[in-house]
This record gives structure tokens, sequence and C-alpha cells, in this order.
């Protein structure tokens, strides 16, 4: 399991030149914007990079996912979940659940 406050404190993420898709969401109402690049190759992620204006779960679940999603094929990636999210990053305030839904649905629609 990982914290929430370690992705948080420390993102993980790739600088992606060139993406192979771009995800965008924004939510005029918080302010907040979310912008994933993705490349891949022969079907694998290779690298995600990601720019985030947005609550620190946000950031912290962006840089799970960054990690979590590199070098798994696409189908993998797209099979990962809430639960898989509960279950893996610890420490997320219950308030605050709906930030890693966002993303991981803006994930899976690149």
């Amino acid at each position: 399991m990982e914290s929430f406050e370690s992705h948080f404190f420390y993102p993980i993420k790739d600088t992606v030149i060139d993406p192979d898709g771009i995800g965008v969401r924004e939510n005029i109402e918080f302010n907040a914007k979310i912008i994933f690049y993705v490349k891949t190759k022969q079907g694998i992620i290779v690298a995600i990079d990601y720019k985030v204006k947005a609550c620190p779960v946000a950031i912290a679940v962006a840089s799970f996912l960054a990690k979590t999603f590199k070098n798994k094929t696409i189908e993998n990636a797209l099979s990962i979940d809430e639960n898989f999210l509960n279950s893996n990053l610890v420490g997320i305030p219950k308030e605050r659940l709906e930030c890693e839904i966002v993303l991981l649905k803006l994930l899976k629609k690149l």
C-alpha cells in the first residue's frame, strides 16, 4: 500500500513529448483543471505526465495513477477501478473520494 501523503509531497510523473493521448477535465465551480498526457508503444503505456490545478487529493491520485499505469498494457490499465485505488492508496479523506473517481474516469477516456 502507498500513502496519499507520499504521493502528494513527492509526486511521480514523466515528461511526455508528442503524447498519443491527452485528457482534460475542468471544474469551473471549484476552479480546478486536470490534464493527462499519455505516451504508448505497442499497446503499452510507457509514460504519463499530468498537470493538476486542484486539491491535494487530485495531485496524489494523479501521481499514484501515473506510477501504477506505467508499463502496463492499455487493457490492464483500463481494468483498474475504485476498489483497487481504495485498497492501494491509503489516507484519502472520505469527503474527497470523488477526486479519485474523476481522475480515474479521465484517464480511462484517453
